[in-house]
């Protein structure tokens, strides 16, 4: 799609924006984070992973699949959207918001507004530019993400199914690709946030039982078979 030629918003809309990507990278996180928690617990929990095990497996399936479809909006380069490549680009046509000025302006009825203005409210646009660069299709990262939209999730490409085209192969998305993509994009919608005036939103290892909060099912579970089948957990050797 062509580029538009301007993209000038109110400050109230660029807020918004930002916000509305800052969420997107939040719920990619938490998913990624619930499908690697399901998968440590798995040896302390497997009899409960085990006797429901069509569920289970559909639910590894699910969180991983949603996190790299999230993955794919938020790296998305149509110009019809509202992606982390967009926001940069508006940010950047909208440069006049990010500086003191227009903070103070803003903000002129918060009491606290000094102390607030010795946070740098100014774009380095430099570090602008190297952050859109990041998230081209030249960036390794990005480039197997799009991959993998274009051949597997967004077109079931026909050569790749029959095994003729190897690119998926040879450009796989790893899991450290995954973890970059989340921790990279949401660590540059964060900065923009800060410089804008808007809180950061901190991923979800911050919370002490947050993306653990499956574990007390778990955990009925065992105690469940425990209770039923005390002969099977004693001779595996389950406590």
């Amino acid at each position: 799609m062509a580029k538009q030629s301007q993209q000038h918003v109110s400050a109230e809309e660029l807020a918004k924006n930002i916000v509305l990507v800052q969420k997107e990278f939040i719920v990619a996180d938490t998913q990624y984070n619930i499908h690697k928690e399901l998968l440590k617990a798995i040896p302390d929990y497997d009899p409960a992973f085990q006797i429901s095990h069509n569920f289970w497996n559909y639910t590894f399936d699910a969180h991983i699949n949603m996190v790299v479809l999230r993955l794919c909006k938020l790296y998305d380069t149509d110009d019809a959207t509202m992606a982390l490549p967009q926001l940069l680009e508006v940010i950047e046509q909208n440069q006049n918001y990010f500086n003191e000025k227009a903070f103070r302006e803003r903000h002129e009825t918060n009491p606290n507004l000094d102390r607030l203005c010795e946070f740098p409210r100014s774009l380095d646009v430099k570090d602008l530019e190297n952050d859109k660069s990041w998230c081209n299709h030249e960036n390794p990262c990005v480039k197997r993400l799009v991959i993998l939209r274009n051949y597997v999730i967004a077109h079931a490409n026909y050569k790749v199914i029959k095994g003729e085209n190897k690119v998926t192969e040879k450009f796989p998305l790893t899991r450290g690709n995954i973890e970059t993509l989340i921790t990279k994009g949401l660590s540059i919608v964060n900065k923009y946030a800060n410089i804008f005036g808007l809180p950061e939103i901190q991923d979800c290892k911050t919370s002490k039982s947050y993306p653990k909060d499956f574990i007390p099912t778990l955990d009925h579970v065992m105690n469940y078979l425990r209770n039923e089948f005390p002969d099977e957990f004693i001779s595996k050797g389950v406590d």
